[in-house]
């Protein structure tokens, strides 16, 4: 009987072992630090507990019957039972515990992970939304870049242009201001007789001038009645030409015998329609120069009647005034009108560079017109 009841004693401490260390391998499953302790722990009173009753059992047993041991040790295990069931109860609520506060955990990192994504996504196309507008703003702002490297190019040439008529204009100023500088000098040494004999002699003068000049207008506009009328005819014949070329045009495609003579024909005809188009080219280039210098003779006719204009009055003044006196006024008069007359000048070459100008680019589209 005490051998029985030792086996029985070491095979319910083994089974209580074996239970404690299936909980601490669940426990050590779960990488729980604290519970694994816990567990531990309470195995290791389960197991003192078992030697301190063996002990004790052991000490019964020797003074006990053998009814009394039987009825201890199925006391004893029932106690031992129910101990182990109440610690798997317990093991089993803290397990149910564990996993409801993994749960929790689980899903308020689920809903914190969720709310950053949403977070991120709306982050995401607002700089979707950010890109797009930048984007957009340096389009625009390349363009306005060009745009203004455009401008700039078209000021820097306008001031190019601008520098070469300040130029031009200083040299017309200069010269003009040396031609007055001259006409003073000479009036110094003049006296009444020299200055009334020399009226005359230039008066003569300027009107020879004034002859040949009207002869000379009355020539160029003979030539430029010319220029026009060959200019017409030209025209007319060139419209001669590309109607021929039409009905060569259309005899080509409507007729089904051999065409090298046409195609001959064809070639005269372009090669005849391409000489009188440079033709008609050079006689506007003709034309042009005849009409500038129709103009400047027109001017020049102009500049030398008001010259002879101011000699009869220069010349009725001399009878009434002195040299001296007439020196005086004249120097006083070129003093006071030495800046209007310059200015005067300048804004008169300002506009007749401005009407070549004009003239110039419609006479190169009639020229490009007619080239057609």
């Amino acid at each position: 009987m005490p051998q029985s009841y030792e086996f029985t004693q070491s095979s319910i401490a083994a089974t209580c072992v074996n239970t404690s260390s299936n909980l601490i391998t669940k426990w050590n499953q779960k990488d729980e630090e604290t519970e694994t302790t816990t567990c531990v722990n309470t195995s290791s009173n389960l197991i003192v507990n078992w030697n301190k009753k063996n002990e004790e059992t052991k000490t019964t047993t020797c003074v006990n019957t053998s009814s009394n041991l039987r009825n201890k040790k199925n006391t004893k295990s029932e106690i031992n039972i129910e101990k182990t069931f109440n610690l798997t109860i317990e093991n089993n609520d803290t397990n149910n515990d564990k996993e409801n506060l993994q749960k929790q955990i689980n899903s308020q990192m689920e809903e914190q992970v969720s709310n950053e994504k949403e977070y991120l996504k709306f982050q995401q196309v607002e700089l979707e939304k950010k890109e797009k507008d930048l984007l957009a703003r340096q389009e625009e702002i390349k363009l306005e870049k060009s745009r203004l490297e455009q401008e700039v190019k078209i000021l820097s040439q306008q001031v190019e242009s601008l520098k070469t008529d300040l130029i031009r204009i200083n040299t017309i100023y200069q010269s003009n201001e040396k031609n007055i500088n001259k006409m003073e000098s000479k009036l110094a040494t003049f006296t009444a007789d020299q200055y009334t004999d020399k009226a005359r002699f230039e008066i003569k003068q300027i009107n020879q001038k004034l002859e040949d000049k009207k002869d000379e207008i009355e020539e160029l506009e003979g030539k430029l009645n010319e220029v026009s009328k060959s200019i017409s005819n030209l025209k007319n014949k060139i419209d001669e030409l590309n109607q021929l070329k039409e009905d060569f045009n259309n005899k080509l495609y409507g007729s089904k015998v051999s065409t090298a003579n046409l195609r001959k024909q064809m070639d005269s005809l372009n090669t005849d329609i391409h000489s009188k188009s440079k033709k008609l080219s050079n006689q506007l280039k003709e034309q042009k120069k005849i009409k500038d210098k129709l103009v400047e003779v027109r001017k020049n006719a102009k500049t030398i009647q008001e010259e002879k204009d101011q000699i009869f009055k220069k010349k009725s003044e001399i009878k009434e005034l002195e040299l001296k006196e007439l020196i005086d006024t004249v120097r006083t008069e070129l003093s006071k009108k030495r800046k209007p007359m310059l200015e005067k000048l300048l804004e008169e070459q300002k506009k007749s560079i401005e009407i070549n100008e004009i003239n110039g680019n419609s006479d190169s589209e009639e020229l490009e017109y007619y080239s057609k």
